[in-house]
């Protein structure tokens, strides 16, 4: 059992990762996706409110997509101590380790940023100014290279917190501070619920309660979720509770995460009370992902889909995948955008950038993930 969830978890994983990607593609060129300002529209019919307005914009919700990460992340880790029959010496091994696991891919794309620095082949500013992403695309790169500055932040302060994006090299990394110092505040969470087990759930539900307002509760609902999976009882949902938690998470995961509620009329979302955790954004989205992990629990459909060779593949380069992609769209993404524009209709382009920088990323994140995650997994210290 523990294989198969191993499996279609993996597959999830990178499935999220390549949808986080086409969500960060969106937010650096079809920007009216997300803000719904005037003149950043660019495809036939001013597309991008429909997508906006509606769940049709499933596959460039980032939001929901990261929080499947975070959920996955708790699951996985909580999925390991159980079967590593919860062994506190395994929390404090993992959790010293997953430093090493984070900091070799971040590195060496934090280094390749500075050298397309140095060699001026950064282009997302003047792409900015086509596609009108000056929110996004635009805030990135406005400073000088400094390799000395590259080390700092690669090698210390993007673990301990979200350096703002005009400053820093590399601004997907706002995530890896909830996956870093996430993983000893579970390590602490587990080993107080295995100190004693009777309260277990109470642990839980009071740690959910008093991380409510932060990031760090949907590694939590991972945790939780992965203790039900443990129970011997098997979970299997009927269709109709399949297709009322598949419907509920399209439509809870798509709820627009980057404006406030003001520019929500007409949309399909405008009725929904506003719920404020870290941000004003974060529940419902939240709410989506945790609805698909519920699904993925009980349907041995899904499960099976997500078993495919193509997703555990992706799944395994996820996080080199997601460090390096930002290298990719402010470098050929935007120097394509920059010299397409004059001479190709937008549509065209995008599908031109797509077409040559997926596959790029793809292979560039499976090289880092050869020569960086895999020599990090074989660390095993302290010998606890």
């Amino acid at each position: 059992m523990a294989q198969e969830r191993i499996k279609y978890l993996d597959g999830l994983r990178g499935l999220a990762a390549m949808l986080i990607i086409l969500h960060h593609y969106a937010l650096a060129f079809l920007p009216g996706v997300f803000s719904k300002a005037a003149g950043t529209y660019h495809l036939p019919g001013s597309g991008e409110l429909w997508l906006y307005n509606t769940p049709l914009k499933l596959p460039l919700a980032g939001i929901v997509w990261l929080f499947v990460f975070l959920i996955l992340s708790g699951w996985v880790m909580t999925w390991t101590f159980i079967q590593m029959g919860r062994r506190r010496q395994h929390l404090i091994r993992s959790s010293i380790n997953r430093y090493f696991r984070l900091v070799g891919p971040v590195v060496a794309t934090g280094g390749l940023i500075w050298l397309a620095l140095k060699l001026n082949l950064a282009f997302n500013q003047k792409a900015a100014e086509i596609s009108r992403s000056w929110f996004w695309l635009g805030t990135m790169w406005r400073f000088e290279p400094n390799f000395l500055i590259m080390l700092k932040q690669s090698l210390v302060e993007v673990y301990f917190k979200i350096i703002p994006m005009e400053t820093v090299y590399n601004s997907s990394l706002w995530v890896v501070p909830f996956f870093f110092l996430g993983s000893f505040l579970l390590m602490a969470v587990l080993a107080l619920a295995a100190w004693q087990p009777r309260w277990r759930w109470l642990i839980y539900g009071i740690s959910l309660i008093l991380l409510i307002k932060t990031w760090y509760f949907s590694l939590l609902i991972g945790v939780i979720l992965a203790e039900r999976v443990s129970l011997k009882s098997k979970i299997s949902w009927s269709k109709s509770w399949q297709i009322g938690l598949f419907l509920g998470f399209i439509y809870f995961g798509t709820y627009p995460s980057w404006t406030d509620k003001t520019l929500m009329a007409g949309s399909w979302y405008d009725f929904l009370p506003q719920v404020n955790l870290a941000n004003q954004a974060m529940f419902y989205p939240a709410l989506g992902a945790t609805l698909l992990l519920i699904l993925l629990m009980g349907s041995p459909r899904l499960q099976n889909m997500l078993s495919q060779s193509i997703w555990i593949g992706l799944g395994r380069i996820s996080y080199s995948l997601y460090i390096v992609h930002l290298l990719i769209i402010n470098t050929l993404a935007s120097f394509i955008l920059v010299a397409a524009s004059p001479w190709l209709p937008y549509p065209l382009i995008l599908i031109l950038i797509l077409g040559l920088c997926l596959p790029l990323t793809l292979a560039l994140a499976y090289g880092l993930y050869r020569t960086t995650e895999v020599r990090a997994i074989k660390i095993n210290w302290p010998k606890v």
